[in-house]
């Protein structure tokens, strides 16, 4: 029994030995305790309780929209009756007696968006795959029977032992590194995500803004032709005029009316996408977006183009799957080398022999063993799948450099043409147009101008003052582009790096890649070895 005891002592020994080795011990398993637990169901108790609010807001969404009716009135004479037949539903706390400005939409996109979260789960996801690809294999446990070797002390009763397969140093570090760079990707895809998600906010609240500039100057208007009209009117009973002016200020107060109805229509398309993005319901009620002036400033065009190349993330997810197929090449490589094989056997044996005189000792010895990687074929596949990968992120990442260099130049351009346009209206198209309404009104009071000649320069300044208000919010839908386009708010202060270093980023890492003559004789003696005889 002691013998026997102590062969199953040095089973036991060499068990834990090869578990500590393969990695295979009580620490992976500390993870999985109750505070992580309590984490995931914390998780997907927020995740049910989204899933439930969904549906109650359709079910309550869907009530709502059968049991509404048409209800727009329109009447030639009244603004206030006129309706697109679209309810919003009221917003808590009181949110839409609030002027809240474009960078508060922004955060509360950025805090709720479904887009941004999956994003950002995904990063998470692919960041756990790394210990896994750094970890040995699981252990294998054997046990044989059978008619085994018969010694002057007895038979072997069994064999049983353990065995790890250890690779060869260098491949379980390739392998994360590459898991490694593929998280830095996905980091860059939700950083992408971030920059569309922020630029749909921005485009959508400037869709608002203009909705609502155009409400009031329509609103405005209507007033003013409302005026003409009773002039109008006052000249009529004169007998200075005809009717007819009083009738074609009528067809132009229905004309503000159909234009009340498009605005209106624009704010609900706004406001609905707005909620979207912030992860609301749709018809939820926002407030109108205060009035804003524009300021005079200057773009650096060569800072823009600086910042694009370091924070765009189209190019840094470019840039990280160059380096992960570079860890690609390096693994393939590394294949041509052998992995080791670890393990340790028992065999108990019988005290029922010949001789019983004899008392022999129980069987144990340790094995050591390798792989023979005799398949070229594979390995060489292995490298130029590599090494194609790693020209393909370089031309992607060439790619990257000039879209990124195009689409801020694009949009600094679109930005710079608005520019001029706002100070183009704001300092003269505007004053002069409302300088020749207030002459036309005058005039036509006096008896010296027509009442054609009134409404077409107040048409003129309508259209004016409706071309200044989209002027701007198409100036900040150009800057939100921009933003975009960088990578990063524009105003952002200057990196630390040096100009040469910032434009030899992405040159470095083009050059860096081309083989050298030693690399090049390689790859041309393995493409030989796969040619045929005929090709050959």
């Amino acid at each position: 029994m002691s013998k026997k005891t102590s062969g199953w002592l040095y089973l036991a020994v060499a068990t834990s030995f090869t578990g500590l080795v393969a990695g295979c011990g009580p620490e992976p398993f500390r993870d999985w305790n109750e505070s992580t637990y309590a984490r995931m169901d914390k998780e997907w108790g927020r995740y049910s309780d989204w899933e439930d609010d969904l549906k109650k807001q359709i079910t309550e969404r869907t009530k709502r929209q059968l049991d509404r009716g048409a209800e727009s009135v329109q009447t030639p004479n009244s603004l206030s009756n006129i309706t697109s037949g679209i309810k919003f539903s009221a917003a808590t706390g009181g949110e839409h007696s609030v002027d809240r400005g474009v960078e508060w939409y922004v955060q509360t996109a950025l805090e709720r968006n479904p887009a941004i979260l999956a994003a950002s789960e995904r990063v998470k996801r692919i960041g756990k795959i790394a210990p896994q690809a750094r970890s040995l294999d699981f252990p294998e446990a054997f046990f044989e029977v059978g008619n085994l070797p018969q010694t002057a002390a007895g038979q072997v009763e069994f064999r049983s032992g353990i065995r790890q397969r250890i690779p060869f140093p260098g491949k379980l570090k390739a392998r994360g590194l590459i898991i490694e760079q593929e998280a830095e990707v996905a980091a860059a895809d939700m950083e992408r995500v971030k920059l569309q998600v922020v630029a749909d906010t921005r485009r959508a609240f400037w869709r608002l803004y203009y909705a609502v500039r155009g409400i009031e100057v329509t609103r405005a208007n209507y007033q003013l032709l409302d005026q003409f009209q009773r002039i109008a009117e006052a000249r009529v009973r004169a007998g200075q005029t005809s009717v007819q002016d009083v009738l074609r200020a009528g067809v132009e107060i229905g004309v503000l009316n159909e234009q009340l109805v498009q605005f209106r229509e624009q704010k609900i398309v706004a406001t609905a996408m707005l909620n979207q993005l912030m992860n609301r319901q749709p018809n939820t009620l926002l407030p109108d977006p205060p009035d804003v002036e524009m300021t005079d400033f200057d773009i650096n065009k060569k800072r823009l183009l600086e910042q694009a190349q370091l924070y765009n993330p189209s190019i840094q997810g470019a840039k990280s799957m160059v380096g992960r197929y570079r860890e690609q090449l390096k693994l393939a490589r590394l294949e041509n080398y052998p992995d080791f094989l670890l393990g340790f056997v028992y065999g108990p044996v019988r005290n029922n022999g010949p001789v019983e005189s004899i008392s022999g000792e129980d069987q144990w010895w340790i094995t050591l063993g390798f792989t023979i990687p005799i398949w070229t074929k594979r390995i060489q596949g292995a490298k130029f799948e590599a090494y194609h990968g790693v020209n393909e992120s370089l031309a992607a990442l060439r790619d990257a450099n000039n879209v990124v260099a195009f689409d801020v130049l694009d949009s600094l351009a679109n930005v710079e043409a608005q520019r001029d346009e706002v100070v183009l209206f704001r300092d003269q198209i505007l004053p002069q147009a409302r300088q020749a309404v207030d002459a036309s009104v005058s005039g036509y009071q006096t008896g010296e101008l027509d009442f054609l000649t009134l409404i077409d320069n107040w048409q003129q300044l309508l259209r004016f003052e409706l071309l200044q208000y989209r002027n701007v919010a198409e100036l900040e839908q150009a800057f939100a582009d921009l933003r975009e386009a960088v990578g990063r708010d524009i105003r952002a202060n200057r990196s630390n790096k040096g100009q040469n270093e910032i434009n030899n980023i992405i040159q470095n890492e083009i050059a860096g890649e081309n083989p050298g003559p030693e690399q090049q004789k390689e790859m041309e003696s393995e493409q030989q070895m796969e040619m045929s005889p005929d090709q050959k």
